[in-house]
């Protein structure tokens, strides 16, 4: 289990809480903001991820890793100052790069429960059927360019 910290409430956070939350890989052991009414604060009391004001006030568990969205490079001199250097701190550009990695992973794993959806509306209809057996063609040589004409479906482009 990879335990994480962030660092910083705002859209950055929020968006990392949300994209890890759900990964039975990774234990968000806390969230650092100052700001009580933050996008990330919000989210983190609603899941049950501890908030803390301070770096100082660490969560038990001590993170393997600590992502800092904050903004603020000082907030990761005085993480690992408090921490005796224990932990790995991400921050600016790795951080960024870490989001992009797991976004394109839930995007993926989206298409993948979409192109099953759109088979097995395939699939459900009878074995004979001209329209059947056209589609199945159809998205075995196109693949998502199949989507496109799939009825009430909305093509997102990564």
């Amino acid at each position: 289990m990879f335990r994480l910290a962030i660092a910083g409430g705002g859209i950055g956070g929020s968006a990392l809480i949300s994209l890890l939350r759900g990964d039975p890989n990774t234990n968000i052991v806390g969230l650092y903001e100052q700001k009580q009414e933050a996008p990330a604060v919000v989210l983190a009391r609603k899941w049950g991820i501890p908030v803390f004001g301070d770096v100082r006030h660490s969560p038990p568990p001590i993170p393997r890793s600590s992502s800092n969205v904050s903004g603020d490079p000082n907030v990761s001199s005085e993480y690992q100052a408090e921490l005796k250097n224990r932990t790995d701190v991400i921050e600016g550009i790795g951080a960024r790069f870490l989001w992009e990695i797991i976004e394109k992973q839930k995007r993926a794993k989206i298409e993948a429960v979409k192109t099953a959806a759109d088979q097995k509306i395939v699939y459900n209809l009878p074995p004979s059927s001209a329209l059947r057996i056209f589609l199945q063609t159809f998205m075995r040589q196109f693949g998502k360019v199949a989507r496109l004409l799939m009825p009430c479906r909305q093509y997102v482009p990564p």
